[in-house]
């Protein structure tokens, strides 16, 4: 004020109260950071950082990296036709890999859960020993089951969307580029909570409990919508576009297969 005047006591006073809100805000989502890196120093709590980590972004990558891998390659390599003339129905083939790429997903997600544990025993906790912010252990067991089991479905919907989507377009490179593509569309939406609170990136989110503050595998995503709106029902959209593109997409192969 004695600088500029002319500003007055009331700019002051809005600064001063715009700059308390900012630290409240840094200060809550510090907490809630430490709160989650905490987890990661315990058994539970790093698996439910894996289980975040593959029912998103990296792990969809891995997952149509393997569905290239099992599918697509069988017709890069002019070895479908063998193939398919032992068992002519593409839904089984595509049944069978999906469980495979699945068993995969969910052994790395596990190996990846104790390794950032060992990490975190070993070189975290020396470092950062985050204990003061560590949760209830009946609270972080209830949440890392949710986490766990959540993303043990979404992997198991992801292997079969993405083999399915392989048997289509038949190739590793166009598994990649158009499973790329469909992770994009799922992104679209994060700004409008009332909107993201419905569309299938939006039901992820809530359901691996995405969060602004701490946003490491969510890149991609946005952040949990806290709707209001029940996820049990919110998800029967998803779930039935989901089965529709699923049915379409295996019909598809299958007269790809027999025009072939």
């Amino acid at each position: 004020m004695e600088l500029n005047p002319a500003l007055g006591r009331d700019y002051c006073s809005r600064m001063l109260a715009g700059n308390i809100e900012a630290a409240e805000e840094l200060f809550t989502t510090s907490e809630y950071t430490a709160e989650r890196a905490a987890l990661g120093q315990t058994i539970p709590g790093s698996a439910g950082w894996a289980a975040e980590a593959f029912a998103s972004f990296p792990g969809f990558v891995v997952i149509l990296a393997l569905a290239g891998l099992l599918m697509g390659s069988e017709f890069d390599s002019n070895t479908s036709r063998n193939l398919l003339l032992a068992e002519p129905r593409m839904g089984r083939h595509i049944l069978v890999k999906s469980m495979v790429v699945w068993l995969v997903v969910v052994l790395q997600m596990l190996t990846a859960g104790l390794i950032v544990l060992a990490f975190n025993l070993a070189i975290g906790r020396q470092q950062h020993n985050l204990s003061d912010f560590y949760p209830a252990p009946g609270d972080d067991l209830f949440r890392v089951a949710l986490l766990v089991g959540g993303a043990v479905l979404v992997t198991g919907l992801a292997s079969v969307g993405a083999v399915t989507l392989s048997a289509c377009v038949r190739s590793r490179m166009g598994t990649l580029f158009w499973g790329g593509a469909a992770i994009g569309v799922l992104a679209l939406g994060a700004g409008t909570k009332d909107v993201w609170a419905w569309l299938p990136g939006g039901v992820l989110a809530d359901t691996m409990d995405f969060q602004a503050a701490f946003a490491v595998w969510n890149v991609v995503w946005g952040p949990a919508s806290g709707s209001d709106i029940p996820l049990v029902v919110r998800c029967l959209p998803t779930l039935a576009l989901l089965g529709t593109g699923l049915a379409l997409g295996v019909r598809a192969a299958q007269h790809r297969s027999a025009t072939a």
